[in-house]
């Protein structure tokens, strides 16, 4: 009989550590997509839009660029998509405005143009410093440094895409953050 007992506990035990850690592998996988996950303005987090989009798709047949996706394998609720020479239309805020849930956060025109979606990074070795970038960026955010590339000021990045659509050298990339804020 006690034999049976320790059987079964270290049976329990083994199923038990198998589950967790497959969970914690699901979990990790799930984390690095949502991780890389650009949301459409006033979708605040992954978690909170996850919880509160109905997937409607409103937002998606709203945005005159196209840069919203419907929910996929890589995340279960719409999310922003730049490729194909796309970014966040600086002055549009549509899709927060046929958001029926409250999904996309209702954003004023001045709250839109100062809430940062994502975050644009420079790869200064493919940087041609041509300076397109620098006078197309509707935020400013975009300077020279010593050497005569382009950086951003991290401070003044909204994550808008426009500096990735126009640089010809593809030197410029738009990665997700974790929470949008108003800078």
């Amino acid at each position: 009989n006690k034999r049976r007992k320790i059987i079964t506990a270290v049976a329990v035990a083994a199923i038990f550590t198998g589950a967790l850690k497959a969970g914690v592998e699901i979990s990790e996988r799930a984390f690095k997509n949502i991780k890389n996950v650009i949301l459409p303005p006033g979708g605040i987090s992954p978690k909170r839009l996850l919880n509160k989009c109905l997937n409607c798709n409103l937002c998606v047949n709203a945005c005159p660029n196209k840069i919203i996706k419907k929910a996929d394998s890589n995340f279960g609720a719409i999310h922003l998509e730049y490729g194909f020479g796309k970014y966040c239309e600086y002055g549009c805020k549509k899709c927060s405005e046929v958001c029926p849930s409250g999904a996309l956060k209702r954003l004023s025109e001045k709250e839109k143009q100062n809430t940062r979606i994502a975050m644009a990074v420079i790869n200064k070795d493919k940087c041609l410093s041509c300076g397109i970038c620098e006078k197309k960026c509707p935020k400013e955010a975009i300077k020279s440094d010593d050497a005569g590339k382009r950086e951003i000021e991290s401070s003044k990045c909204i994550g808008c895409g426009k500096c990735a659509k126009i640089c010809r050298p593809k030197a410029i990339e738009i990665y997700g953050i974790k929470e949008q804020t108003i800078i």
